[in-house]
């Protein structure tokens, strides 16, 4: 997956890297939360490990700015700070975080976590194009069956015509052809 690590410590962000870059991931990374923002738009991210304490903007406005956007909504957020009060996790979860971790970080923990949002996220996806596809089966289908309905209008059409002029050649007498009497 591609995860967007965003802390204004250079030796956080270093640290978050080599563990992930480790288990394999893209990692970008972000100074504050401005940049970080523009990185959400630029790329395809599919975790974000945001820092709260920061300069400019905090990481619970970050969090909120990707979840209340239709195209990022969907990022899971793990934030990941000093704070380890309870009411800064309620404000965090709140807020639209998928997940808090508080520092130092249990490398291994983190690790797992990280690798299951990834999978998450993968799997969304893979079920929102699914979707899309199937939505543009559904339209195909519907056009397909307003084609037909109209075509067999129009057979309907000129069979019940042909029909017609041949009742008008059936003598009703004779339940023959018509012919011409002579007299």
């Amino acid at each position: 997956g591609t995860i967007l690590v965003v802390d204004d410590r250079s030796s956080n962000r270093e640290l978050l890297l080599d563990l992930l870059e480790a288990d394999g991931h893209t990692v970008l990374e972000a100074e504050s939360g401005i940049e970080a923002l523009a990185i959400v738009e630029q790329h395809k991210i599919d975790v974000v490990l945001l820092d709260v304490m920061m300069p400019e903007m905090d990481g619970f406005t970050v969090c909120q700015k990707v979840k209340e956007r239709p195209e990022t909504q969907n990022i899971h957020v793990i934030l990941v700070t000093a704070l380890d009060e309870r009411d800064h996790q309620i404000k965090g979860i709140a807020g639209g975080a998928d997940d808090y971790f508080t520092k130092p970080i249990d490398a291994k923990l983190l690790r797992l976590r990280v690798r299951n949002a990834v999978k998450m996220k993968l799997l969304h996806d893979k079920i929102e194009s699914q979707f899309t596809h199937l939505k543009e089966l559904e339209e195909s289908r519907d056009n397909l069956v307003k084609m037909l309905v109209h075509d067999m209008r129009g057979m309907v059409h000129a069979i019940s015509s042909g029909a017609e002029v041949l009742e008008m050649m059936i003598d009703p007498e004779t339940g023959g052809p018509h012919t011409a009497h002579t007299t």
